[in-house]
């Protein structure tokens, strides 16, 4: 989840400045996408006096924990995308469902016999080990030793 700070946004004639735009929500509930609280509030005061703005169009992303953010070129837009080593599993749009992928499934085995694969992805690793199973002292080198 990404953290900002929105203030009420500093304009220029009715306009925020630096590529800013309305936090969804802001202006009592009417705004959302908005680039000026005249475009959203129109001549209501109240409103106005409640439009806040903000320029990080991830700021209220909601992808999924193994996903990244993506901005998009509207305000308020963002794409999601599950991270390396991850896989979308949703039915929706991408980034909103995505689990590890499996290293060690497959037609080819990964380990050698004697060994068993533990398929791992997580910030720093996105692959396989090779654990001896019983009876066996490593994965490394041919023949396998017996216990």
């Amino acid at each position: 989840m990404a953290f900002f700070f929105s203030l009420p946004c500093t304009f220029h004639g009715d306009f925020p400045v630096d590529g800013a735009f309305a936090v969804p929500g802001s202006g009592g509930g009417k705004c959302q996408n908005e680039q000026s609280s005249k475009d959203c509030c129109g001549s209501d005061d109240a409103c106005r006096s409640n439009f806040q703005c903000h320029s990080d169009n991830c700021a209220f992303e909601d992808c999924h924990k193994d996903a990244v953010c993506r901005p998009g070129l509207g305000p308020n837009e963002f794409s999601c995308e599950c991270l390396a080593g991850f896989k979308d599993v949703g039915t929706q749009a991408a980034g909103y469902e995505c689990e590890a992928r499996d290293h060690c499934s497959g037609d080819v085995p990964r380990c050698p016999g004697g060994c068993e694969c533990q398929s791992v992805t997580n910030v720093t690793v996105d692959g396989y080990f090779c654990h001896p199973q019983d009876g066996h002292i490593t994965c490394v080198g041919h023949p396998f030793q017996e216990n």
